[in-house]
Parts: C-alpha cells; sequence; structure tokens
C-alpha cells in the first residue's frame, strides 16, 4: 500500500516504536494502512480538513486557502486553518486591507499563535484611504454576510513532533490489534490468568495532543 499525502508518520518510525517494545514487525503494508486510518483520524478529530488528491493537510503542508467570511464586528478574525504563515490578500467589501508594517501602521497582522487576524488602528499607508467607508474611523471587520474576502497560506512547515509520536502510537495500537479483534479478554494457559484490553480508541496522552491542535469555536 502506498503512503497516503495525509500521513503524519512513517512506517520505519513506527517499526522502531514496535521494536523498542519488544515486537518486531516487518509487515510493512498492514502498517502503512494503521498509518494512513490514524492519520486520518488525527486530522478530523482536531477539526482540520483531509487533503484531496495530492494535497496534504495543514499538519504535513503549507497550503493556500481563498476563503469568504461574514464580518463580526470586532477586530479579531479567526481563521478556518491553521497556523497562518502569510496573507496575500485582504478585503473587506470592497476596501482592501493592507499589511500593518508595526505599531503605529494601519492595516491587518497575524497574531503570535498563528490562529487569527487582528486590524490595527493607524496611518493609512499610500494614497489610498478608507474615507467613506465603516472604517474611516477605526479599524474592524464591520458587520455583513460574506463581505470578508482573504487569500492566505497556512499550515506547518514540518509536521510537529508531538503530532508525529501520538500518530505513530494510534498506528501501533491498531497493528498490534488484529491479533485479538473484537476480543475483550483472554484466558492464558494452564490457568495461568486472564488478559484484558483496553477499549478506548487511543490512550490518554494522544488525546491530550489531540486537544492542544483541536479547533476550537469562539464563544
Amino acid at each position: 500500500m502506498a503512503a497516503d499525502p495525509n500521513d503524519l508518520t512513517t512506517v520505519a518510525s513506527v517499526q522502531a516504536f514496535l521494536l523498542a517494545g519488544g515486537m518486531a514487525a516487518t509487515d510493512d503494508a498492514v502498517i502503512q494502512m494503521a498509518i494512513t486510518w490514524a492519520s486520518r483520524i488525527f486530522v478530523t478529530e482536531t477539526g482540520q480538513t483531509l487533503g484531496t488528491g495530492t494535497a496534504g493537510n495543514v499538519f504535513n503542508s503549507q497550503l493556500s486557502f481563498t476563503e469568504v467570511y461574514d464580518g463580526n464586528g470586532s477586530d479579531t478574525l479567526y481563521l478556518r486553518n491553521r497556523p497562518v504563515a502569510s496573507v496575500q490578500s485582504l478585503a473587506i467589501e470592497n476596501l482592501t486591507i493592507p499589511l500593518s508594517t508595526g505599531w503605529g501602521s494601519a492595516g491587518y497582522f497575524i497574531d503570535t499563535a498563528g490562529s487569527s487576524l487582528g486590524l490595527r488602528n493607524g496611518t493609512w499607508p499610500g494614497t489610498t484611504s478608507p474615507t467613506g467607508s465603516p472604517l474611516a474611523g477605526s479599524f474592524y471587520f464591520w458587520r455583513g454576510r460574506g463581505n470578508i474576502f482573504i487569500t492566505y497560506t497556512a499550515g506547518y512547515a514540518s509536521i510537529p513532533t508531538d503530532i508525529q509520536q501520538a500518530v505513530v502510537q494510534m498506528a501501533s495500537i491498531l497493528y498490534k490489534r488484529r491479533n485479538w479483534l473484537d476480543e475483550k479478554s483472554r484466558s492464558m494457559a494452564g490457568g495461568g490468568g486472564t488478559t484484558s484490553y483496553q477499549a478506548w480508541p487511543w490512550p490518554p496522552e494522544v488525546g491530550r495532543v489531540m486537544l492542544n491542535y483541536k479547533r476550537m469555536a469562539v464563544m
């Protein structure tokens, strides 16, 4: 089975993890299938979008997005994809918003977490000004339906280490479970006791990593 563009780790990494636990694995095709399953689950569970065709996702690629938003009446706009690496264009209705070059320069800026855009008041650059628009007095994403148009680049230049480790664990668990599908417990030979299995889809530490990258609604 070929690697999927959405994969967040490699067969070699999963094999190394299994080997460290005393379990050698040479089923490359089965491991690859587990990696693709785990990677796609991680992406969707964190509220991000799976890549289609040859495109990856924001955890393993920096991708271009063109989106329309409703103006919220504040100076902050949270974007659907993150972390935001750069903005190619931002318009509120028919007004193009420039990049703020620093304190005192009017325009947009990317917040330090890379999850939202802010608007900064100050001196408007160039000869074009927002005179006659709602921005004439102060900078904000004025309210409207579909009145904000943005093209931007978002995603990680390389897969974060904690995400790689989380997906390695998910894929390893799935690989190991193939030997006891649908079993809840197993009695050992000679009355040696009973082996029980965890019922969770992934361990708590993986859930913690997912939470760190999950898209949250701003209330």
